[in-house]
């Protein structure tokens, strides 16, 4: 008989089954990337609003950087209609956001 016998994957069953590694694993990593909201400045929070409206009203493109879900996500599309009571603007005439999620907004 061989002494070089490889097991392969049957020598690592007993270790998978005494703790769920994989689920571990991936609440670490997604507890790596968690970010917080980024404190933006009066400066910041002005040029966002003038960025906003200046962009509603020439109905030009814009690039909204956005926090969602501990993530920051960027959207490309038209401003179609700023509800200013509920603090949401709606984009590309279905998409929905609202003031206190965006962090930039740059004109194209």
């Amino acid at each position: 008989m061989n002494s070089n016998y490889d097991r392969g994957m049957i020598k690592w069953m007993p270790f998978n089954s005494v703790v769920p590694l994989n689920t571990i694993k991936t609440k670490i990593k997604d507890e790596r990337n968690v970010i917080s909201f980024p404190i933006l400045s009066e400066d910041e929070l002005a040029n966002i609003q003038d960025n906003l409206f200046t962009a509603y009203h020439s109905k030009e493109e814009v690039l909204i950087t956005y926090f969602y879900h501990n993530n920051l996500y960027k959207l490309k599309g038209i401003i179609d209609n700023i509800i200013v009571d509920k603090k949401l603007i709606i984009l590309n005439k279905n998409i929905k956001l609202y003031f206190n999620q965006i962090v930039r907004i740059s004109l194209m």
